[in-house]
């Protein structure tokens, strides 16, 4: 079948020639005839004025006989016949100026400017003379020569020259006319031949294109009848002017009725088969496509005879009469029930699957808080005991449960990273460390497992030349950490080595390559592909007699491929294994970070967040360190709160700490207008958000923050920012591209000029030492009271959340400081008992006490759960000294 397309675009473009054509015939014949029309006006306003020259002349030349003639008998000045004079005078200069200037015609032009004197001269002379006449006072200041101006033979031979200019234009108009009576002639015969020509070459083709397209229109309809008949296509139209409704043979099919009936019968079946739950949906959106002239595509359901359940898909377009009226909506109707039957299965299969990654991660959230629970007791207990008289027996006995403690917290982790990088919601962070620092480490804290299994472990970091890099240390460090474990695992003599070298990748990269090399049990070649595969291990005999969950080296290939690298294995069964890889880092120009000592009370802060719970809390937290604090609960209010400032004469904020999920105004357009304004740019700016993801960082960098966190931040991660920026120095400028949890602890943790923090002598000084611990596990009671009761504090236990309101209830006369929370509990969890006590149940005294949460759970949900009940900080189980130190001091710090 030949397209019609072309077809119609060709009629369409003679067509348009065609009338383009006689457009231009038209144009030119009105612009000649135009121009033919102004130049017979011109013409005629020539001649006109040329014959009045010769009236002007003749009463010029009676007012100057007048004027002699009063002079001559009367002696005084008739001034009737001067005015007469002037006048005429004046407008015979000015009508000849005129024709001088407007003629061009060759007949004219000679008679003007030829002989001697011309008439262009003679007529000067002429009004000049008589000009001169008028102004005489006495007949004797006449001179004979003026008068012969106007004698009869002078002034007749004026006035012969005069009739000839006439003439003259006489003949050029009626040489113009009979130029335009030719042209109109000559475009009558040409656009005659001009329609004719058109005729053949342009309406009769497009005639036989248009009975073609006809002919082909009905060879597609045909066809496209056989393929909607093909695919049980229904087609129907409904008529706009008279309401009625026309379907194909398929679409009675479709709707279980054997042989096609009236217009009208189509109506009744149409609603007799409709769903009654979609009966109204139907006839809506066919009224509001009616009433608006506009398309259907959407589904409904219909009932057979037999109530079976059908879908069916109506699509419909408008049809338009030559005038752009429709007329019709035209639709086709197809059974869509196989296609939806199977995208319920495709549904169910994926809730199916959703529900099994939820159970997935509900599992590993549930195993780490089992798990992380009675190991806290473990691990605390036996570092309580490593502090008391022991036998070397019982301290090397200590140090295997604490070892293999580690082990299992280690195991636990391995999970849950694998969890995440399996989500792709690992984030690799640009910090700023020292290299070889970091191997040093990594080593050091495997020395001990290596020394025990008599193998030498050796570091090789020659060939690092710049110590200082940009990248994730924490990352790095488990990685390593992995390989090197492993390579001490599967050895039982001889070495293990890691080697590290950097090679310049780009102008701000390094290709940080290493190598783990050990001459363990080794890999024979055929089981090496497999390495790399989550929850796989060589052989079952390795699983049983070395143990491991087969995800160490997973991984560690997922975090190799997270920074820009990757890792191989080469390795030969009873002679050892080497595995090498290589990432990317950033190039580093600082030296050793050191973190400032600053009083953080000396700052004056602005909050801002629309949540009011968490502005409270987060106002509360810095008041309690006795910062300045100003809240604002959107992004308006705290353009109008600094705009105030300004206008008072205070001075702006220090730092303004800001919430990323907002209404109207987020905190990145926040911080934006702030650090547009000349007037708030010195402003430090902190971001907080619940959604951190990546590059996040680098984006908040660009905008002007200079710190961000995701929510819910650690007390004292704000707490060392707020000092690191209030500092506003060395150490402000090395956070690249800006503040983070992981530069913070790279900070604290690699400086060793920072001032060391004597908990115990600053605790002494708070007033209030009274401690409420709400734990279940009596082994947790154990530990925790202990390393509370170490640092000088006065703790109370309660069994569950029940027995916590009640004790609080109970305590009237001294108030607790501060209330530790385990989150899992019988009876009532951490949850339900810090939302009671928020809610007053616990007694108005305790209603706003800092309460922190003892939690197994570290994913980020359940820290932000524990932030939505009310509690104010949290520490993951197991509990470390330190973290205990820092969280505590951050509260009861006087």
């Amino acid at each position: 079948m030949v397209d019609t397309n072309p077809l119609i675009k060709q009629s369409k473009l003679r067509i348009v020639v065609a009338l383009g054509i006689i457009a231009m015939l038209a144009s030119i014949s009105f612009v000649t005839m135009e121009s033919f029309f102004k130049a017979q006006q011109l013409d005629a306003s020539l001649v006109n004025q040329a014959g009045h020259q010769r009236m002007l002349s003749q009463r010029i030349s009676l007012g100057i006989q007048i004027y002699l003639e009063s002079l001559k008998h009367n002696q005084v000045i008739n001034e009737s016949a001067r005015s007469i004079v002037v006048d005429s005078s004046n407008l015979m200069l000015s009508s000849h100026n005129g024709l001088v200037a407007t003629t061009h015609s060759d007949n004219v032009k000679p008679l003007y400017f030829n002989g001697e004197p011309s008439l262009d001269r003679d007529i000067r002379a002429f009004i000049s003379t008589a000009l001169s006449i008028i102004q005489s006072t006495d007949i004797k200041q006449v001179s004979d020569e003026s008068r012969t101006y106007f004698q009869p033979e002078k002034l007749n031979y004026l006035l012969f020259r005069l009739n000839a200019i006439v003439d003259a234009y006489e003949e050029d108009s009626n040489q113009h006319i009979s130029n335009s009576a030719m042209a109109e002639r000559f475009i009558w015969a040409f656009t005659l031949l001009v329609l004719l020509l058109e005729y053949i070459y342009i309406f009769k083709p497009t005639l036989a294109l248009i009975q073609k397209g006809f002919a082909e229109k009905n060879i597609k309809h045909n066809r496209m009848q056989l393929a909607a008949d093909s695919a049980q296509l229904g087609i129907w139209e409904f008529d706009i002017h008279s309401h009625e409704l026309h379907w194909d043979k398929q679409m009675w099919l479709m709707f279980y009725e054997s042989a096609p009936l009236s217009p009208l019968s189509s109506f009744e079946l149409f609603e007799q088969r409709l769903h009654p739950d979609d009966k109204q949906f139907v006839i809506n959106e066919f009224m509001n496509a009616l009433q608006q002239q506009r398309t259907m595509d959407f589904s409904f359901r219909i009932l057979t005879p037999n109530h079976n359940l059908r879908y069916v898909h109506v699509h419909s377009i408008l049809e338009y009469d030559t005038q752009g009226n429709v007329i019709k909506i035209v639709g086709t109707n197809q059974d869509i029930s196989e296609h939806k039957n199977k995208e319920a299965a495709l549904i169910e299969a994926k809730e199916k699957a959703e529900a099994a990654t939820q159970i997935k991660g509900d599992f590993l959230a549930s195993m780490s808080h089992e798990i992380r629970t009675p190991l806290n007791g473990v691990m605390g207990m036996l570092g309580l005991l490593k502090n008391t008289p022991l036998t070397q027996l019982q301290k090397q006995r200590v140090e295997v449960a604490h070892s293999s403690a580690q082990s299992l917290l280690a195991l636990i982790n391995d999970i849950l990273d694998f969890s995440k990088i399996e989500a792709d919601k690992i984030q690799i962070e640009a910090i700023d460390f020292d290299l070889n620092k970091l191997l040093a480490e990594v080593v050091d804290s495997l020395a001990q497992l290596a020394e025990n299994k008599n193998i030498e472990l050796i570091l090789d970091t020659v060939k690092i030349e710049s110590s200082r890099v940009l990248g994730d240390p924490g990352r790095i460090r488990q990685l390593l950490t992995n390989l090197l474990a492993n390579a001490i695992k599967f050895t039982h003599d001889g070495h293990v080595i890691l080697s590290a070298s950097l090679t310049s990748y780009s102008q701000d990269q390094w290709q940080l390559d290493f190598s783990v090399e050990d001459t363990g049990i080794g890999i024979a070649e055929h089981k090496q592909s497999q390495l790399f595969d989550a929850f796989s291990q060589v052989d079952a005999s390795t699983t049983r007699e070395y143990g491991g969950t087969g995800l160490g080296l997973a991984i560690v290939k997922r975090l190799c491929i997270a920074m820009g690298g990757g890792i191989n294995v080469s390795s030969r069964p009873n002679r050892g294994s080497r595995f090498y890889g290589r990432i990317l880092v950033g190039k580093s120009n600082h030296a050793q970070i050191i973190a400032p000592d600053f009083d953080v009370s000396q700052l004056n802060i602005l909050i801002v967040d629309d949540n009011s719970v968490n502005l409270s809390i987060l106002s509360d937290q810095l008041s309690h360190w006795g910062i300045t604090v100003t809240m604002a609960n959107s992004g308006q209010q705290a353009l109008q709160v600094c705009e105030q400032r300004v206008t008072k004469g205070l001075p702006i904020f220090d730092v303004a700490i800001l919430d990323m999920q907002m209404p109207n105004m987020d905190g990145a357009e926040l911080g934006r207008s702030l650090k547009q304004d000349p007037r708030f740019h010195p402003m430090h700016l902190v971001m907080m958000t619940s959604m951190l993801m990546d590059n996040d960082s680098q984006f908040m960098a660009d905008i002007g923050f200079c710190a961000y966190f995701s929510k819910p931040v650690n007390t004292s991660d704000l707490f060392l920012a707020l000092s690191v920026i209030g500092d506003n120095g060395e150490a402000l400028r090395k956070a690249v591209p800006l503040l983070t949890h992981d530069f913070l602890n790279s900070l604290s943790s690699e400086d060793n000029h920072c001032t060391k923090i004597n908990t115990k002598e600053t605790l002494s000084k708070v007033s209030n030492k009274n401690v409420l611990l709400v734990e279940d596990n009596a082994i947790n009671q154990l530990v925790a009271c202990d390393l509370l009761e170490d640092l000088g504090l006065i703790v109370t236990v309660a069994e569950h959340g029940l027995d916590a309101i009640n004790t609080l209830n109970a305590q009237t006369e001294k108030a607790y400081c501060l209330i530790l929370m385990d989150c899992q509990m019988p009876h009532m969890d951490g949850f339900e008992a810090t939302r009671q006590i928020r809610a007053g149940h616990a007694g108005a005294t305790h209603q706003h006490t800092p309460i922190i949460a003892l939690t197994a759970n570290t994913m980020k949900g359940d820290q932000q759960r524990c932030l939505d009940a009310g509690m104010n900080d949290f520490i993951a189980k197991p509990i470390e000294n330190r973290i205990l130190e820092r969280v505590i001091l951050s509260w009861l710090s006087p």
